[in-house]
């Protein structure tokens, strides 16, 4: 079942004023969490905010970067193909699975996710890099540098936390924007 605006926004509408805070507070507090490396603890508020919404791909999305972030990356794919069960045609859940397939070393199929990602958004600078990424990792160097000329700096450890900080903190605020948009 896709995530349908219009039937799903009603839906969370209608939970309190607390269960609505209370998801909110799970994803930051799992951000949080995440950042001081207490995986344990961002993960239980995570799958809180999944109770409360498990039909918003962008909560799926958050408790997969999350277990990539820790290592899980079976766990993470399972969590962004549940987000694109919901909605096929999310460009930064298609370049996060694409991630997540680039770390198990899956570097095909990674490749097929960027470029699904590409094509919802063509100008998607994550996704570009991702894939200029997994093909330097097949040793198709030249096509690698022909999408980003410093493909070589972007596998630090410091650019992938930064882009999991950035990942987390974006889908909060997109969540909160549908709650509070008028149909």
């Amino acid at each position: 079942a896709m995530y349908d605006r219009k039937l799903d926004e009603p839906y969370m509408r209608t939970l309190s004023l607390r269960e609505y805070i209370g998801c909110l507070l799970s994803n930051q507090l799992g951000y949080d969490l995440a950042e001081s490396l207490r995986e344990k603890e961002a993960m239980a508020s995570f799958n809180m905010a999944v109770r409360f919404f498990p039909r918003l791909p962008d909560v799926w999305q958050n408790k997969g970067i999350l277990h990539r972030q820790i290592g899980q990356l079976q766990d993470a794919l399972s969590s962004f193909e549940k987000a694109l069960e919901i909605d096929p045609d999310l460009p930064q859940v298609w370049n996060s699975k694409g991630n997540a397939l680039h770390d198990l070393n899956r570097h095909e199929a990674a490749i097929e996710a960027f470029e699904k990602a590409l094509t919802l958004d063509a100008g998607y600078s994550k996704a570009l890099d991702g894939k200029a990424l997994a093909l330097l990792a097949l040793g198709r160097k030249k096509e690698a540098l022909a999408i980003d000329p410093d493909v070589e700096l972007l596998g630090s450890s410091e650019a992938r936390q930064l882009c999991f900080k950035a990942a987390i903190l974006g889908n909060l605020t997109k969540a909160f924007f549908a709650l509070n948009s008028e149909s």
